[in-house]
């Protein structure tokens, strides 16, 4: 990007999405890009970043959050998403059959939506609330990651990561794929699924794209819930109270 192989910016973002006690749409989010890179390198920048702030100020690692107890300290735990929920990385007719009578059960919107999508809104729901320390959630399946790169050995997994604290998404990064062919099938998949929240197609975005690119990565840090849990302080930037049944997908897009 302009000649230089790592750049970064501290901006606000605003996100035409829901708004709850986690989720704001007007935000403040770390992003870099680092060219000949993967998502690997990106959880140790994130690892470090933590680290970092951690002996700064919380120089004994453990921080007093919202009547938890949370440890900072190196190393974060990594583990897939398959492992962490119902949803695994290939949608089978039985896990299919599952996700959708638990969908039913908890009344998560499931019409139309393609067996990844349900699963990671189950995922999202039931066990998002759960990943109290800091945690890795990797290997994401790669229908609901359209612009990451296939993990090798493995086609039908994304080199993504999202990173969980508290409950809460701090860092979404994943490593970008720069394969116009692939792209092009890729958003060609997404809008036959119907998806509502699949982006429209843009033949000028594969344009550049079809454009020599390097290997690289982005990842997005939010910097107001990693101020909310290194000082142990709720934060509302809203200037009054959120009704928790207000709660949109901040998320829709997958790595937006």
């Amino acid at each position: 990007m302009g000649g230089l192989e790592r750049v970064y910016e501290i901006g606000r973002v605003f996100r035409n999405e829901g708004i709850d006690t986690r989720h704001n749409p007007e935000f403040t989010m770390l992003e870099a890009y680092r060219a000949f890179a993967d998502y690997r390198h990106m959880m140790e920048l994130v690892e470090t970043v933590m680290t970092t702030l951690q002996t700064d100020l919380v120089p004994s690692g453990i921080v007093r959050f919202r009547d938890l107890d949370v440890d900072l300290r190196p190393p974060i735990a990594a583990r897939a998403i398959s492992s962490s929920s119902s949803s695994t990385s290939v949608a089978t007719s039985s896990t299919t059959r599952f996700c959708r009578r638990r969908a039913k059960e908890l009344r998560v919107p499931a019409e139309g939506k393609p067996p990844e999508k349900l699963a990671n809104d189950l995922f999202e729901e039931c066990v998002e609330g759960t990943l109290l320390q800091p945690t890795f959630i990797v290997d994401y399946p790669v229908p609901i990651c359209p612009l990451a790169k296939k993990k090798p050995g493995d086609a039908k997994v994304a080199e993504r990561f999202e990173f969980f604290v508290a409950g809460m998404e701090l860092a979404n990064a994943f490593t970008e794929l720069n394969d116009p062919i692939d792209q092009e099938e890729r958003f060609r998949a997404q809008v036959n699924t119907k998806d509502e929240e699949s982006p429209p197609r843009s033949t000028s975005t594969m344009s550049r794209r079809s454009n020599t690119e390097c290997p690289r990565r982005r990842p997005g840090l939010e910097s107001i819930d990693s101020v909310m849990l290194l000082t142990g302080k709720n934060l509302d930037s809203r200037g009054g109270p959120v009704p928790a049944s207000s709660r949109g997908s901040r998320r829709g897009e997958a790595q937006g």
